[in-house]
């Protein structure tokens, strides 16, 4: 009875616990209260969580990610050190209150210390950069909207001292995601004239990426820290991103046969990574 219940429950995603508990009535023809549903599903061990942001996949998404992961199942720890990992991520000044939720009494609904302000267009920078199992590279701060054009100059900037400092005179492999900057075709042109050796990408695959890792754990940095401008922000930016551990680096890095692994289990799906 418990999974004939929870399970079309778990699957409508967009429901309110009071759409669920209209559902439930339908369903079964009895007056089910929204309190009712919300201790029924709390009972079977369940409870209401914001759902986690993953990319929308396509079934030719899914088929390439698996084939990607196949390919790259053979590939050394030694291997995946050779990696620039490279990326964008865009963070934003904080203001007012961090959280969704205050503790306060019922009639203190309108205390101005019980509000969560908030910023309409928060003041935001995008920030390119790169790193490898041993360390990071180049942090570079862009501004405005970034095309073609603005991310071949952040790589001619960024890339070569990025290189000698993380490899020297060993090979590597630059990886980037699909982003339209950087698929465009003077981006390809100029990589290929600067002999720079590219890892093909799957589509949608920021879960394959440990660059992705490390831009959630500097968003929660600079949650903790909440700068309340922008240079501050660049400067909090700069002391968390030489804080990053090579042990951190190195352990993220040697996921990569987990995170090929957990695509092909999921036939594609995005993975908890």
């Amino acid at each position: 009875m418990a999974e004939r219940i929870i399970t079309p429950l778990r699957t409508a995603h967009a429901m309110t616990p009071f759409q669920k508990g209209t559902w439930a009535r339908q369903s079964f023809g009895k007056i089910i209260s929204e309190a009712s549903t919300r201790r029924y599903i709390k009972r079977c061990g369940y409870a209401f969580y914001k759902a986690r942001r993953k990319p929308f996949l396509t079934s030719s998404n899914k088929r390439r990610r698996v084939e990607w992961a196949k390919s790259h199942l053979s590939w050394i720890p030694s291997q995946w050190k050779k990696v620039l990992w490279t990326d964008e991520s865009i963070f934003e000044v904080s203001y007012g209150n961090i959280g969704r939720k205050v503790i306060r009494k019922k009639d203190e609904a309108n205390d101005p210390f019980c509000y969560k302000r908030v910023i309409h267009k928060a003041s935001s920078v995008m920030v390119w950069g790169c790193l490898a199992a041993n360390g990071v590279g180049n942090l570079h701060f862009c501004t405005g909207t970034i095309k073609a054009s603005d991310y071949i100059r952040v790589l001619e900037v960024n890339l070569r001292p990025s290189v000698q400092r993380l490899f020297g005179r060993k090979r590597y492999i630059f990886r980037q995601d699909n982003a339209r900057p950087h698929a465009a075709k003077i981006t390809k042109t100029w990589l290929r004239t600067k002999h720079v050796p590219v890892l093909e990408w799957p589509a949608s695959s920021p879960d394959l990426s440990p660059i992705e890792n490390i831009w959630r754990i500097l968003k929660r940095n600079m949650a903790q820290r909440r700068p309340r401008n922008i240079q501050q922000l660049q400067d909090y930016l700069r002391q968390e991103w030489e804080k990053i551990s090579t042990d951190t680096l190195s352990r993220l890095v040697s996921s990569m046969p987990k995170r090929l692994a957990a695509v092909i289990r999921r036939k594609g799906d995005v993975t908890s990574w």
